[in-house]
């Protein structure tokens, strides 16, 4: 994709991959999985990183249910779980970076409440 927003995130989070020591076809398919949730991201006009929604992945999640696959049939739950595992891993490094970088638009954690005996 020629204007991709997001690559210097998917960027970022390739290098932490490799940084946790990784293999190399790992990452590749990993940051392949990304590249497809980022077409479908600008194809539905989410254009940027704190854009990204709860109900933005689900609606992604469903996309994958519904999608009919190059042989005709209906995508695994494997391929499904894959998929998602991949976005997962991406949003939250994604958001707790922009969290890192103090950037206002995305919330902090709140501290938890002390539990009491």
């Amino acid at each position: 994709m020629k204007d991709d927003p997001f690559k210097p995130y998917i960027d970022q989070f390739r290098q932490s991959l490799k940084v946790r020591n990784l293999a190399r076809r790992t990452i590749d398919q990993t940051c392949w999985k990304l590249a497809k949730f980022t077409v479908w991201l600008i194809q539905n006009h989410i254009l940027a990183i704190d854009a990204i929604t709860k109900d933005a992945v689900r609606s992604y999640q469903v996309e994958l249910y519904r999608m009919i696959n190059a042989k005709g049939r209906q995508n695994s739950v494997g391929y499904q779980n894959g998929m998602m595992a991949a976005v997962k891993q991406f949003t939250r490094g994604a958001l707790s970076c922009l969290i890192r970088q103090g950037t206002s638009s995305m919330p902090k954690r709140p501290k938890p409440c002390p539990v009491a005996y």
